[in-house]
């Protein structure tokens, strides 16, 4: 069985997924910041999508107090139109998801759970769900659709004529800021991107899980084991804005394709650098690329210059790399790419933290 078996993975790390102290630390983000990494992370696989969300969130906070609505209520609709097209990021193939498929609605009610919702809600963001107000942001979504330039006054009284009232939401109670965690920013990152390039994501996965077996290995604290393990777990989530004809390619990147990749450690880190709980994750991002020599980017950082949590990605990163199969080339053994490592990047990488993955039984 090798590394790449997810379930060889899990065994190696004594089933992450129920060891709190590695994983990411459950520290409370603000409800603004949650909407802001999000908006970054759209705004980066779908520009076009998240600026129309922008849009139909500002008109609906708008209509929605101009029906008297619930303080709850207008901000279930501002976040439903915010963030419903989130659930529409194009698959790996090109193809988009059928808008009112049951792959939408699961992503549509993930977002939801995430934003605090209670399990079982009635959503405006699930097309599936009889929530009160879907009729509402359904009317003025086609509406703006249609006109970009109409104002809430004239979505007001196609509602009011087309679907008549009384509207009615969640209690306020039914929102729970508490919920918002780093952690929970983590999760619905990582299944945005699964639903753009699911390699990638079971990518960062592998690496997040053998950076943890590595930092044990060192005796690196708990706390700091929670964040690498954050970093490493995010660590490509800049590619969101890589299109798939780069990603997929299965011939050498031209010059400029390789400059527009090298990007996704900044794209990454800025994404994770709105959060408060998440900046040190964020300079790991951007430093994932970086060597000991100083032959890295983007600002080719040598020696102590780059993050000690960051060796041990970086590390875990080329490993896993090289024993995965990629469009544009097979899969190595564990053994050869540890003897390559060895050999020909011992200038490269942290020799501690190579020498703890030659002692990993893989």
């Amino acid at each position: 069985m090798g590394w790449r078996d997810i379930t060889q993975v899990h065994r190696l790390t004594g089933d992450l997924k129920h060891n709190p102290a590695a994983r990411v630390h459950p520290a409370a983000v603000t409800p603004e910041d949650a909407v802001a990494v999000l908006n970054a992370a759209h705004g980066l696989a779908d520009p076009d999508g998240a600026a129309f969300g922008a849009r139909l969130a500002t008109l609906m906070t708008s209509v929605g107090h101009g029906l008297g609505l619930k303080d709850a209520a207008v901000r279930d609709l501002e976040l439903a139109a915010r963030f419903g097209r989130l659930a529409h990021i194009p698959l790996r193939d090109g193809g988009p998801l059928e808008v009112d498929g049951p792959e939408t609605a699961a992503v549509s009610a993930a977002m939801m759970r995430w934003i605090g919702l209670p399990e079982g809600a009635a959503s405006p963001l699930d097309e599936h769900a009889e929530s009160p107000l879907r009729p509402i942001l359904t009317t003025a979504r086609e509406s703006l659709e249609a006109d970009p330039q109409i104002g809430a006054n004239e979505v007001i009284h196609k509602i009011q004529r087309d679907r008549p009232g009384p509207f009615t939401s969640a209690d306020d109670s039914d929102f729970d800021p508490e919920r918002l965690t780093v952690d929970r920013v983590a999760d619905v990152l990582g299944q945005l991107f699964a639903r753009k390039n699911a390699d990638t994501a079971l990518h960062m996965r592998r690496v997040a899980d053998l950076s943890e077996l590595i930092a044990r290995r060192l005796g690196v604290a708990p706390e700091e084991r929670a964040v690498l393990y954050m970093a490493a777990r995010l660590h490509d989530v800049g590619k969101l804005g890589a299109p798939d004809t780069i990603l997929n390619k299965t011939d050498a990147l031209t010059p400029g394709e390789t400059a527009r990749m090298r990007h996704h450690v900044e794209n990454g880190a800025a994404i994770l650098a709105v959060v408060p709980g998440m900046v040190r994750a964020s300079r790991i991002v951007l430093q994932h690329h970086e060597k000991l020599d100083g032959s890295g980017y983007p600002h080719g950082l040598t020696g102590s210059e780059i993050d000690p949590l960051t060796l041990i990605l970086v590390v875990a990163d080329v490993f896993d790399a090289l024993t995965d199969i990629r469009p544009y080339k097979p899969a190595m053994s564990a053994a050869a790419t540890l003897e390559l490592m060895a050999r020909d990047m011992a200038e490269e990488l942290d020799p501690a933290t190579l020498a703890a993955l030659q002692d990993i039984k893989l």
